[in-house]
This record gives C-alpha cells, structure tokens and sequence, in this order.
C-alpha cells in the first residue's frame, strides 16, 4: 500500500449523523529488521542481541519489541521522544538500553518483565528531558541495581513504575 489520502465516511448508529473526514495513509517502510511508519518504530522482527534503532525515528510504538528474548542490548538515537506502552513488555534477556536526552514519555509497562535490564545509561539514571514515567513502566525490572535518578522535568509517576526493584537499592 503506498502512502496517500483517503476519505472515510463514518455514521454514528444512534443519530444515523455522517462525517467525511480525511486520512492521511503512511506507507510502512523496511529497514532490516525494523518496520518504520512515519518517524514510528512499529515493529523488530531481528534476531541481533545488540540493537540499534535507525536515526529518523521519532517514537517506539506499542509493542514493537514484545517478547524478543533475543535482544541484550538497545540504542536509541538522538530524536526519539516516547517510547509507547509496553514497548520492550517482557524482553527477558535485555541487559541494558541507551535512552537520548531527547525522551520525554515512558509509556506504561514499557519495560514491564524486562528481568535481566541492569543498567538504564550505563546506571539507572533517566534523561533529566522525562518527563512522565507510565504505570508499571519498570515493573519487576529486577536486576536493576545501584541509585535511581530521576530528574527534575519529572511531572508524571505513574502507580507502580518501579514495582519488584529492590527498594533497598534505590532512592
């Protein structure tokens, strides 16, 4: 499908009301292992343990790395601002990920189960850009070790963002 416009018509069932409304359709791109829609990362479908998302990407969309047992690693380049709900959700073997200055939202249960994550910046030390951390967001990320920095842009915590990480090892 190669990107364009569309017009849809919706009708609302109670009323029987219609609206045209038009749709901008982006044509979903492949680089390696990455499928990109826009400045998206929707999807890695890649076996590489140490990862590196293409420059141009602007957001990690939900899900996109679900599941992969096979990552350890992740760099994300300079430009990307969110990384959606449950991005890494369940990486087991990730290790440890680069986040950019430029980040500003954590979605909810991004790095949810991510058991083996040890070291967020080379400690766990979030970019002083963040400002909002989703629920469950770092939820029973528990090899995270050392002190947990946040900085002062923080605005949003979400309930139980740091849920299973040993309290005794963070301020």
């Amino acid at each position: 499908m190669g990107a364009g416009t569309a017009i849809v018509t919706a009708t609302a069932k109670a009323t029987g009301a219609t609206a045209e409304v038009e749709v901008t359709v982006a044509k979903a791109s492949t680089t390696g292992s990455f499928q990109i829609v826009g400045d998206t990362l929707v999807a890695y479908s890649g076996g590489e343990s140490n990862v590196v998302v293409p420059d141009g990407v602007r957001v990690i969309g939900e899900q996109a790395f679900k599941g992969n047992a096979g990552v350890i690693t992740v760099t994300l380049p300079t430009g990307v601002e969110e990384i959606n709900y449950r991005a890494f959700y369940g990486c087991s073997n990730l290790k440890s990920v680069n986040l950019p200055d430029s980040l500003k939202a954590i979605g909810e249960g991004a790095f949810q189960g991510c058991t083996s994550l040890a070291s967020v910046n080379c400690d766990t030390v979030l970019p002083a850009s963040v400002t909002s951390v989703g629920k469950n967001a770092f939820s029973n990320c528990k090899a995270l070790a050392g002190d947990l920095v946040l900085g002062d842009a923080l605005t949003e915590l979400g309930e139980s963002a740091f849920y299973g990480i040993l309290a005794s090892s963070h301020r």
